[in-house]
């Protein structure tokens, strides 16, 4: 059973109407919401916030404290990060539940997006697929061991198609696809350099049970 909790840094000035409708970016409101969520039966608790700085390839200061301290909680498996609008890495981090470290994915990017170089990079037409292994043991202990990520890109001018950034990158170009040689190569090179090299996978997930 997995149990997802979501918040965000904020409202853009609005006020949430009624006001449970929307969660803040609160550690002990989350680390209170799951310990509650494994007392109603969840054996992973995955936490989606939105944090960060728009257009900024490395994870800013409140990222990476803000992680830290969910992790110390040791209540969360996995914390999926968005707001900076293009990829951002990965790291285990130490805590989670039962110390065994909790991995922190800062930010998927644009996986499918209206967006282009003109914020300012071509992270921006980019995003990375980002799941988790879980394994559960024949005395039903549950826990997450690996995270993965893989690259998706969008071609603006070729219908915005979200196209598999690693197979263009190999020559696998599907007809109509308007980005140049070129332009996948640095493509596939910016992310490439931007995101954890441990833990990028070009083998697509398969589930083992039902």
């Amino acid at each position: 059973r997995v149990a997802q909790l979501s918040t965000t840094y904020g409202l853009n000035g609005f006020t949430a109407d009624p006001q449970w409708a929307v969660n803040l970016n609160d550690v002990e409101w989350v680390a209170g919401q799951a310990r509650a969520a494994r007392e109603a039966g969840a054996d992973i608790v995955v936490l989606h916030s939105q944090i960060g700085e728009e257009y900024t390839s490395d994870p800013v200061a409140e990222q990476t404290e803000y992680a830290r301290a969910i992790a110390d909680t040791g209540q969360i498996d996995v914390l999926f990060s968005a707001h900076p609008h293009v990829p951002q890495t990965n790291e285990l981090l130490p805590g989670g539940p039962g110390g065994r470290g909790m991995w922190v994915s800062y930010s998927a990017g644009n996986y499918l997006s209206n967006q282009s170089e003109a914020q300012g990079t071509v992270m921006a037409c980019i995003g990375v697929f980002v799941w988790v292994d879980v394994t559960v043991t024949a005395q039903g202990q549950v826990s997450v061991d690996a995270l993965h990520w893989h690259p998706f890109t969008v071609d603006l001018d070729g219908g915005h198609r979200v196209l598999d950034l690693a197979a263009l990158a190999r020559g696998e170009v599907p007809a109509g696809t308007t980005l140049s040689a070129e332009e996948i190569a640095y493509r596939w090179q910016t992310v490439t350099e931007i995101m954890n090299p441990q833990t990028y996978s070009d083998t697509v997930p398969a589930p083992t049970g039902p």
